[in-house]
């Protein structure tokens, strides 16, 4: 292969989405754990859920990690006063945020239901979530 020939198809390649990096989970959703005025929040994608009843931890802040909607199973991630625990079956994930506030994600991951409210989860947004886990 020419120089020039071997230039193209590494573009080519490239432009086409191939690389060296691990694609995300199939059927995963990542999350990441963060403080607003103090009160814990977890950004889903694009949305970000405030947790009103659910004061930040240092520790916790940053910390990321991936849900899973396909498959079954389940399990907890413990970090300072942080606790969010899920359960994975029959293509949704319900996640409970301290064992308080539950919500399922489902659709692929798509879709965040809490309370009687629907959220797209790559639609820019902040929801602030009451004690009572109803969101407002």
């Amino acid at each position: 292969m020419t120089r020039p020939a071997g230039l193209l198809v590494t573009v080519c390649l490239l432009a086409a989405g191939c690389s060296r990096t691990a694609p995300a989970p199939a059927g995963g959703v990542p999350y990441r754990l963060g403080d607003r005025d103090g009160r814990l929040t977890m950004a889903l994608g694009q949305l970000t859920l405030v947790f009103e009843g659910i004061p930040a931890d240092p520790s916790a802040n940053g910390t990321t990690g991936t849900l899973f909607v396909s498959g079954s199973g389940g399990g907890s991630v413990d970090v300072g006063r942080v606790s969010v625990k899920h359960k994975e079956a029959d293509g949704i994930c319900t996640v409970t945020v301290n064992s308080t506030v539950t919500f399922k994600l489902a659709e692929g991951g798509a879709k965040l239901v809490i309370g009687d409210k629907t959220y797209a989860v790559n639609e820019a947004r902040t929801v602030s979530v009451a004690p009572d886990g109803t969101p407002r």
